[in-house]
């Protein structure tokens, strides 16, 4: 995990350097992904968690069209683990477990 999380810094740089600040943001997705405020048993770390290491590169200019249908886009990653949560961690494991198969 801490080797694609230097991938992920490396890439950010590589966006910031050649000029795509704010043209394009990285959303990443890891079978160990954690966040610094969670314990690593938590389930809304399943957010970020997939059956393998992903990068997605989003365009910001779809994030402004987003906006226009989710007027409160910033409160989805916050439902989206109060979801994770509700479901627990080992609904979550099954889940993820099921797509690796």
């Amino acid at each position: 995990f801490s080797s694609y999380l230097q991938l992920i810094k490396k890439s950010e740089t590589l966006l910031h350097r050649h000029g795509f600040k704010g043209q394009f943001q990285l959303a990443s997705f890891h079978q160990q992904y954690q966040f610094e405020s969670e314990t690593t048993d938590a389930a809304s770390l399943y957010t970020n968690r997939s059956p393998y290491p992903m990068v997605h590169i989003i365009r910001e200019d779809s994030i402004v069209k987003a906006r226009k249908f989710y007027p409160n886009i910033h409160e989805i990653p916050e439902r989206n683990k109060k979801l994770c949560m509700e479901k627990g961690v080992e609904t979550m494991k099954m889940l993820l477990m099921q797509c690796m198969q």
